[in-house]
């Protein structure tokens, strides 16, 4: 089972536990709706119905990124989409075309603007402009992030590490061995040139002799979509870094995503092929620092308003 929180991230992190939620494709349907068969499904049907990535994929990216737009308003349907970083074009192309299919088939029918995340893609189609980031959008994370983000903490029939025990010097050893990781995802992402990466990190023989029977090693992924830049990307994967870290509690994984960025962790390897990065081999460089957070401005996320019966809460911080 996988527990869900929705919130909004400010200046302190806070959540609320709420309904479970079973397996991927996750979704935020927006309020506003548009009637079947009017010129706005015309659109988001040319726009979105096979293909889009293909049509308005981003080259550089491997066409794992794009974004595009149809019709003129009041029908203007806009779409951005984002794949994970281990995944080819094909694979890529195929889980946004079914993120589509889902939004407007079962998960948010008639909804005008509607975000669905797999394990694999995201992608969100709106009636409002989420294609360029303006002055505001680049230095205000939740401009940038596109939706609140997802958080979703894994919830199995054990959930949390084996031995863990908040009172004792283990835990104590493996919860600064976990906010490491966070700080060596967040500078793998922003060193590479796809703002992704995906990681192995083992601890020190030291540490590791004072760890009990807990994990000895944690895989890692971060990502951001090439729109954002590397100033808006840090100031988002420090936030999910901060949010995952505050939220821990000895969890055997979690991830947390929105639509231009995301992150997860687990103690086993869930990522496609080898780690971009791994502690411990001589041939790796040295984690670089972050690049510089800018001035941050009180968050105002975009209108994105859940229905009723679906299963979140709008957390204001």
């Amino acid at each position: 089972m996988i527990l869900t929180v929705l919130l909004i991230l400010g200046f302190f992190f806070s959540f609320l536990p709420i309904a479970m939620v079973a397996a991927q494709p996750w979704k935020i349907c927006g309020s506003s709706k548009y009637t079947a068969n009017s010129t706005y499904q015309s659109n988001l049907d040319s726009l979105l119905s096979s293909s889009f990535l293909a049509v308005n994929g981003d080259s550089s990216s491997g066409f794992l990124f794009g974004k595009g737009s149809r019709g003129a308003a009041p029908d203007t349907v806009y779409a951005v989409a984002l794949c994970r970083g281990d995944v080819n074009a094909s694979a890529c192309s195929g889980c946004v075309d079914a993120a589509y299919a889902a939004a407007t088939a079962r998960l948010c029918p008639l909804s005008k603007d509607a975000t669905v995340f797999y394990d694999e893609c995201a992608l969100r189609f709106s009636d409002e402009d989420i294609l360029n980031m303006d002055a505001f959008g680049r230095v205000n994370t939740s401009a940038a992030v596109g939706v609140a983000p997802l958080v979703l903490m894994n919830i199995t029939s054990e959930p949390m590490l084996s031995g863990w025990d908040s009172n004792i010097q283990a835990t104590k050893n493996f919860t600064q061995f976990f906010i490491k990781t966070m700080n060596y995802i967040v500078g793998q992402a922003l060193s590479s040139l796809k703002l992704y990466a995906a990681i192995r990190v083992d601890m020190d023989d030291a540490d590791a002799s004072n760890t009990g029977t807990l994990p000895r090693r944690l895989f890692c992924l971060a990502q951001c979509a090439p729109d954002l830049g590397e100033d808006i990307c840090y100031n988002c994967l420090k936030n999910f870094s901060d949010l995952a870290t505050a939220n821990f509690a000895g969890r055997q994984g979690g991830r947390i995503l929105a639509l231009r960025c995301n992150l997860r962790y687990d103690t086993d390897k869930f990522f496609a092929g080898e780690p971009t990065w791994s502690s411990g081999s001589s041939s790796n460089a040295l984690v670089p620092s972050p690049a510089p957070q800018p001035a941050p401005l009180l968050p105002t996320w975009p209108k994105h308003k859940s229905k009723q019966n679906t299963p979140f809460f709008d957390i204001f911080a």
